[in-house]
């Protein structure tokens, strides 16, 4: 909106203002201004052209003063010497000496020259011999161990391309030591002379590094006490800047691309002119050559040139620092701030009255008006302000309508939600599932009795918390419903997520105790089994029964046959004693059957004393021909001095025959038998061990019940008798099975040990 165009009070506070404050200053600045410019901008030309050319001439001198040392340095004979391989003068011995003697030369150059802070000699392949540093503590020769090579490095390469007795100067860049940049970071700037033989053979070249200060001071000392920004430009359109408010581009050189549109016009003055001064782009530029004098290459250009820019815009602010114009200044503020102020005293009222009725209804009296008289900007805003008052009062009476409506409407609703939530808390209260809700931190939000009865008897100690638990059990239950045993109880839980419109992910979680359930159906299924075993027991008695009728009288006539045969003379002795083995496996068998009658009630025990060594081969001779034919190796290793067994002998042979063969039907496919037996105690332990299958951790509790049999066709009595057996002559039967390794461990009472 043009400002000249607005009406009323707007524009008569534009206009006096402008007359009583603007116009005066102005007037006073262009006089001033005008009269001092061309004055100041001429002697301020002069100022930085002097400034840049001192300068300038004093690091020419520096420069030529090192590079004639630099030069000096490199006739040295003792270098040539050390270098060629020739004969040194008679007072160096060696190259050691040679080098240590050269040491001495630099390290006096070293602390002659404050900026000079290494001088090294390297030889025509790029390694150090000689080499001088300026450290902390002192000037220092470097042993020989630490001396680096520097053929990689570009200086030394350039160095030794120039001919002899020229100076090659490197861009000014920071130090490497070890293929690593120097810490704390040092810019430096190096010259180099080449050294010669007599032929003219390049022997190796004199380096002199100088602390880039020399070059960064003198521009940095330029800015101090003026305005503007100090440059230092080398041969490849590098630059580095100093500036009193324009910051500074660290310690290395940047393309002068940066420096924007002046670049081309500024790289074309530093080209072409040793020494000047000219204006481009606002910006008044002085600027000065730094070379080496008598330098071979001084047909190239410039090792560097230093430059001070200085803006225009910094002589019209000293312009205006003039005494006069700060008189005429103070005038026209003067006359600005009677002016304002009478002004203001026609134009602040009406305003006073508005902020403080706004006061009045940002308090909330929404009754309040203002009254301002006249047609310009301020009055039209009071009548909006009345406006926006009547509004606000309007729509306050209808939010206080409304706000009534809603308290009624929630004291109702509310009302109803506790009596439905009182309802629904007493349901939950009495009934006999545990109900808990928890956040899946698992913090208790809600527990019913029956869930903090059952949690604490569950959990017992106090302090694991109920809480606790039930993170237990949501970890343990998945999703739906599920049963998990804690603490020796088995518990049905249920768990589900609340919907996200009702909770962040928080659990409900239902559990009943299903603990006698669970075991009442385990009580019924071994009484079953105790009743089919029950009846089991009853068929075998009548099988015993008609069993032992059967076949003892055909084990009569056999023993009657047998008992005639060895009463026949002239029979060979072999015949004679497996006669006797037959008669006594046919007593033996005899009383076999009457074990069918002991799983009803207990066999007769006759104890005497027992070699075990005669049992057991009594009753290896019956296993040792299938055993044979089924590839099983049989072993005994039964001590000669073992002592007797307090045993029914028959039955004792009957417990071994069975875990023999008990043993062969476990390797079908080959293997090992071996019985071993040792005194523990008061008994013989008796150990019957294979090479078979093993028997599965789950089956071993049950080997010794009756027919309980994990062999097709198998009985389910052999283990069975052993068992019984073994208990009824006060000893204990156990089996240690793993694959390839079976072993049943009988514990039998010595003779004489009760």
């Amino acid at each position: 909106m043009n400002i000249l165009r607005a009406g009323g009070l707007t524009r008569r506070i534009y206009i006096a203002f402008l007359v009583t404050a603007l116009l005066p200053t102005a007037i006073a600045g262009s006089i001033g201004v005008w009269l001092s410019m061309d004055r100041l901008k001429a002697a301020t030309i002069q100022g930085l052209q002097q400034e840049v050319s001192a300068r300038g001439a004093g690091l020419r001198l520096f420069l030529n003063t090192v590079a004639s040392e630099l030069q000096f340095l490199a006739t040295d004979p003792r270098a040539l010497a050390l270098l060629s391989g020739t004969s040194a003068p008679q007072a160096y011995p060696g190259p050691k000496s040679l080098a240590l003697a050269l040491g001495d030369v630099y390290a006096r150059l070293v602390s002659a020259q404050p900026d000079v802070y290494q001088v090294r000699l390297l030889d025509a392949k790029g390694f150090e011999r000689v080499r001088v540093d300026r450290r902390a503590e002192g000037v220092v020769i470097v042993p020989s161990e630490e001396l680096q090579d520097k053929s990689d490095r570009y200086y030394v390469r350039e160095a030794l391309s120039r001919s002899a007795g020229s100076v090659y100067v490197s861009p000014l860049d920071l130090n490497v030591e070890h293929g690593q940049v120097e810490k704390p970071e040092r810019p430096v700037i190096r010259l180099a002379t080449v050294l010669t033989s007599p032929d003219g053979a390049t022997l190796g070249l004199v380096i002199v590094n100088l602390h880039a200060q020399v070059l960064i001071e003198p521009v940095q000392q330029m800015v101090l006490a003026r305005e503007g920004t100090a440059y230092l430009f080398d041969r490849s359109s590098q630059f580095l800047a100093r500036g009193s408010g324009h910051g500074e581009n660290g310690f290395l050189m940047q393309p002068v691309a940066k420096l924007g549109p002046a670049a081309g016009a500024l790289l074309g003055r530093l080209a072409g002119e040793t020494a000047n001064s000219f204006i481009a782009d606002g910006t008044i530029w002085a600027h000065a050559a730094v070379d080496l004098s008598g330098d071979p290459t001084s047909a190239d250009a410039p090792l560097w040139a230093i430059a001070i820019a200085f803006p225009e815009q910094a002589l019209l602010r000293q312009v205006l620092d003039l005494a006069k114009l700060y008189g005429v200044l103070a005038a026209a503020l003067l006359m600005a701030a009677l002016a304002g102020y009478s002004i203001s005293r026609r134009l602040v009222g009406p305003l006073d009255d508005l902020s403080k009725e706004a006061d009045a209804i940002a308090s909330g009296d929404f009754g309040r008006r203002v009254r301002v008289a006249g047609n310009d900007e301020i009055a039209r805003l009071g009548e909006r302000f009345n406006l926006m008052a009547a509004r606000l009062q309007a729509t306050l009476v209808q939010l206080q309508q409304h706000r009534d409506q809603l308290e009624i409407e929630v004291t109702q609703r509310t009302g109803d939600l506790a009596a439905e939530r009182a309802r629904l808390a007493a349901v939950l209260r009495h009934t006999s599932d545990a109900i808990a809700a928890l956040r899946p931190s698992g913090e208790l939000l809600f527990a019913n009795r029956a869930a903090e009865r059952l949690l604490s008897q569950v959990t017992g100690a106090q302090d694991k918390g109920v809480s606790g638990v039930l993170g237990r059990l949501i970890g343990d239950a998945q999703p739906g419903r599920a049963e998990i045993v804690l603490d020796d109880r088995t518990l049905s839980v249920s768990r589900d997520t609340l919907p996200a419109t009702t909770g962040s992910g928080d659990l409900v979680i239902v559990v009943r105790d299903v603990t006698q359930e669970r075991r009442h159906v385990d009580e019924k299924r071994e009484f079953d089994r105790q009743v089919f075993q029950l009846d089991k027991l009853a068929t075998l008695g009548e099988l015993a029964m008609g069993a032992a009728h059967e076949i003892g009288n055909p084990l009569a006539g056999m023993k009657a046959v047998v008992q005639s045969l060895l009463l026949e003379h002239g029979l060979p002795i072999e015949v004679t004693q497996d006669l006797e083995r037959l008669e006594s496996e046919i007593d033996r068998l005899a009383r076999f059957l009457g074990s069918f009658r002991g799983m009803a009630a207990s066999r007769e025990v006759h104890l005497s004393a027992q070699p075990l060594g005669a049992a057991v081969e009594d009753m290896l001779f019956w296993v040792r021909k299938p055993a044979k034919s089924s590839g099983v190796e049989v072993t005994s290793e039964i001590p000669q001095d073992l002592p007797s067994l307090s045993a029914d002998p028959a039955q004792l042979r009957e417990v071994l025959l069975n875990l023999f063969v008990n043993a062969l039907q476990a390797m079908p496919e080959g293997g090992r038998l071996a019985v071993d037996a040792a005194v523990s105690g008061r008994d013989i332990v008796i150990e019957v061990s294979d090479t078979g299958r093993g028997i599965p951790a789950e089956l071993r509790s049950r080997i010794f019940e009756r027919f309980f049999t994990t062999r097709p066709g198998g009985s389910g009595l052999g283990l069975a008798v052993c068992a019984k057996v073994v208990e009824d002559h006060g000893g204990r039967i156990e089996v240690r099975s793993q694959p390839g390794d079976t072993r049943f461990v009988v514990h039998w009472p010595l003779w004489g040990s009760s």
